[in-house]
């Protein structure tokens, strides 16, 4: 019976495993995307012990017990010369307001709305510290900020951006491709002295070479799994087929 759990569970983490490679592989260009991963390794250890012997027969149990989470280290910064990008040199997050809330992100690749406000590539508003930062009518667009985040049109100052400081990241929720929103336990506040950059851009954290070598392993290791459960039906219905004929 522990043969044929251990496949299941093996090839059900393997299928999970999966999406997470090819959701990581897909933003492999997504400007501060931070990829995932799963962890399943300490469940199928404890599961084999006797007491957890009712469990094994829940599938739900296996899915319930598969964890994802978020790899937030930096992604490589990019030079792209554009002076609506930004990146954040070291902690910090920007603010984005949206209709859920204010959320986070890493990834400073925005533009300007048509009333002039800065905001993210879909659309949404990138949060200053007193509202909006909002470009000046009738005036040239020459953005220019220093490296604390105050941003100057022209020499004069329209705004500051407001980054948050996130102590414990992995309490934050992943809300999209590359926002975040904070969690009941985030402890989050306004960062001081925050190093933004301008003309750059922080890539996905996605390392190409070891996903597509996570996904050959992956596919591999479900393979395996599968030919486990083919091989325990087929010995189950030879069984079931012999046992009638022995006489008692």
């Amino acid at each position: 019976m522990n043969t044929i759990w251990n496949a299941v569970a093996g090839s059900i983490f393997q299928m999970r495993q999966l999406d997470v490679t090819a959701n990581n592989l897909a933003n492999v260009d997504t400007p501060g995307f931070k990829g995932d991963r799963i962890t399943f390794s300490s469940y199928l250890a404890q599961i084999q012990r006797p007491e957890f012997a009712r469990e094994r027969e829940s599938i739900n149990s296996i899915n319930e017990r598969i964890r994802t989470h978020t790899d937030f280290s930096p992604g490589p910064l990019t030079v792209t010369g554009n002076q609506l990008n930004f990146a954040i040199d070291g902690e910090g997050y920007f603010t984005i307001q949206t209709d859920k809330g204010d959320q986070l992100t890493r990834a400073g690749d925005f533009r300007l709305d048509e009333q002039g406000q800065l905001v993210t590539d879909d659309g949404h508003i990138v949060a200053g510290e007193g509202g909006p930062i909002q470009v000046q009518d009738g005036m040239p667009v020459d953005l220019v900020i220093d490296d604390t985040g105050l941003v100057y049109q022209n020499g004069e100052e329209i705004g500051r951006f407001l980054i948050q400081k996130v102590e414990n990241p992995e309490t934050l929720v992943k809300v999209g491709g590359k926002r975040f929103a904070a969690g009941r336990e985030t402890r989050i506040g306004p960062m001081e002295t925050p190093a933004i950059r301008q003309g750059v851009i922080e890539g996905s954290n996605v390392n190409l070479i070891r996903e597509v070598t996570n996904i050959v392993q992956t596919t591999r290791a479900f393979e395996s799994y599968q030919r486990v459960i083919t091989l325990d039906n087929n010995l189950n219905e030879r069984a079931n087929q012999v046992l009638p004929s022995i006489p008692s």
